[in-house]
This record gives structure tokens, C-alpha cells and sequence, in this order.
């Protein structure tokens, strides 16, 4: 099911996008626009905002680390990530 939701916008504004995008493309800004602040504001996960988008993993990534939505992980955590790393390598 999908749902359809009108958008006003001022005609200055509609100019300046019609010098970079279509107005087929214009609805299709306005969607990722809404993905992108729902993942921000962590309304939606990174994997359903990508699904939505139609997505794969790796396109997914490049999509929204594009839009400023990285990884801020802690030192600590990449730290315990490289000694498992270091543990399964001498395992083997």
C-alpha cells in the first residue's frame, strides 16, 4: 500500500530545482529527502530506509554515507572488532 502526500513549494524554489533535475525526478528527491531525515532521526533503520529506496547493501552505504549518515563508532568497538580479527587469524 502506498500513500500520496501533496507537497507545496515556492516557485523560486521549483525553478532552482528544474536547473538540476526533472520534474519526474523532483518526487523522487522529495522521498529520499524524507528516507534519509527518518534514518537521521533513527525512525527508520539504515537497512528498511534502503529497502525503501530499493536499495542493496553496498548501494545503500554509498547512498547515505553520501548524505552524511556514517558509522560513529567508538575507538573501543573497532578496537574488540580487531582482536577477534587477530584471534580467528591465529586460529587458523
Amino acid at each position: 500500500m502506498k500513500s500520496v502526500i501533496q507537497l507545496e513549494i515556492p516557485d523560486a524554489f521549483r525553478a532552482a530545482l528544474e536547473g538540476h533535475r526533472t520534474d519526474a525526478d523532483i518526487p523522487r528527491l522529495a522521498f529520499e529527502a524524507l528516507v534519509v531525515e527518518a534514518v537521521r532521526q533513527g525512525i527508520v533503520s539504515r537497512g528498511f530506509g534502503g529497502e525503501l529506496l530499493g536499495l542493496d547493501f553496498a548501494d545503500r552505504e554509498v547512498f547515505f554515507g553520501a548524505r552524511g549518515l556514517t558509522y560513529d563508532l567508538p575507538p573501543s568497538d573497532l578496537e574488540g572488532d580487531l582482536t577477534a580479527l587477530d584471534l580467528a587469524q591465529t586460529k587458523r
